[in-house]
């Protein structure tokens, strides 16, 4: 399957594309085709930086707190689970029995801005199960550990 993609801006309702010439070029490659036309919203998202840290960080130290509370060994994979389910997650209730069920989101469709705040989400989690206190990203980590 073929895809042709670009960019622009939508001002006063109109679609603007960006190297609209080369575009059209583009799609009369599919003359008498059906296509699928879609239109998405950019967005930031999350950044290099704010991923080694919550992958280099936030998740070693959860890690850590849970083997250090059960005694069991968790992967960096586990450890991610487990903290969607608790600081990114959505209900659904029983309509029937009124039980809640929490299930975890993806976090790689998150803005800088929504990963940031649930990697705050994160902080606090980890500091109320396991008294762990995560440094933030500009803190130093042997000086937040005391190490």
């Amino acid at each position: 399957m073929r895809i042709v993609e670009t960019f622009g801006v939508v001002e006063g309702g109109k679609l603007l594309i960006d190297k609209r010439e080369e575009f059209i070029a583009a799609i009369r490659t599919f003359d008498d085709q059906k296509v699928r036309v879609k239109v998405e919203k950019l967005y930031k998202k999350r950044s290099n930086d704010q991923n080694s840290y919550y992958w280099g960080v936030l998740i070693p130290l959860f890690a850590q707190g849970w083997k250090d509370t059960t005694g069991e060994t968790i992967d960096s994979e586990q450890a991610h689970e487990i903290l969607k389910q608790e600081c990114n997650y959505t209900e659904l209730v029983n309509s029937t029995t009124g039980e809640i069920l929490k299930y975890g989101k993806t976090t790689t469709k998150l803005t800088t801005v929504e990963f940031e705040d649930y990697q705050e989400r994160c902080r606090r989690f980890i500091f109320d199960w396991f008294g762990i206190v995560a440094p933030l990203p500009n803190e130093d980590l042997e000086k937040a550990l005391d190490v």
